[in-house]
């Protein structure tokens, strides 16, 4: 099975303040935090040059842009490569072409995909139509807007994961809401790579935050 152990920490960064999501990467990375991502508002907000900036501030880290990818894949694709993305979000509900397509680029360039199950009903079905294309990363994603409402069903969330884990074969990851508590049952259900957003980026230390995760993924393979 392809996993990585201790998980990844990859921070995503989704405000609407370009320096201070900087000044946030420079403090994640340097704290140890593996992946940083460009967040989708950020994008919006400041297009491309998000990313750029990020990149010329954190030359050696892995660099995700979380571009949600829904068609046009190639250009847009080819739009995050350029300004330094490593990883590029794809969503699973857009066409398979889509899908197929931007996992080609991806093999092409040398840029890896993931594919973002964000509100997808059938997850595993939809992930038995597209597994044969083999991604690189699968996202076991619990929309914001959801958690803002409903309290997450951890049991269920945790199911899904292991069981994306078990029939994949590619590396999982998890994203929403993510806080000390729910960090370590999704690792140990699996997961390779834990995206965790608010808890980083509104701690008041953030290089503290995330050594502080980082401990709690370690520990949990000790």
């Amino acid at each position: 099975m392809h996993k990585i152990f201790p998980p990844l920490l990859q921070v995503a960064i989704d405000i609407l303040d370009l320096e201070r999501a900087v000044k946030i990467a420079k403090e994640a990375f340097l704290a140890g935090a593996d992946i940083i991502e460009v967040g989708t508002p950020l994008i919006k907000k400041y297009g491309i040059s998000a990313i750029k900036r990020i990149r010329e501030e954190l030359p050696r880290t892995k660099i995700f842009a979380d571009m949600k990818i829904a068609d046009s894949s190639e250009i847009e694709l080819r739009l995050a490569m350029e300004a330094g993305a490593d990883i590029v979000s794809v969503l699973a509900s857009s066409d398979d072409n889509t899908i197929v397509d931007s996992i080609m680029f991806g093999k092409r360039n040398g840029i890896e995909i993931c594919i973002d199950f964000i509100g997808v009903k059938d997850i595993i079905g939809r992930l038995m139509e597209i597994f044969y294309v083999n991604p690189d990363y699968i996202c076991y994603h619990i929309p914001y807007d959801l958690s803002k409402k409903t309290q997450m069903n951890l049991a269920n969330s945790v199911r899904i994961v292991k069981e994306l884990v078990r029939i994949s074969g590619t590396l999982v990851s998890v994203a929403g809401g993510l806080d000390h508590s729910t960090i370590p049952l999704f690792a140990n259900a699996g997961a390779s790579v834990l995206i965790v957003g608010r808890t980083v980026v509104n701690s008041k230390n953030i290089e503290e935050e995330v050594k502080k995760i980082k401990t709690i993924l370690s520990q949990t393979f000790q």
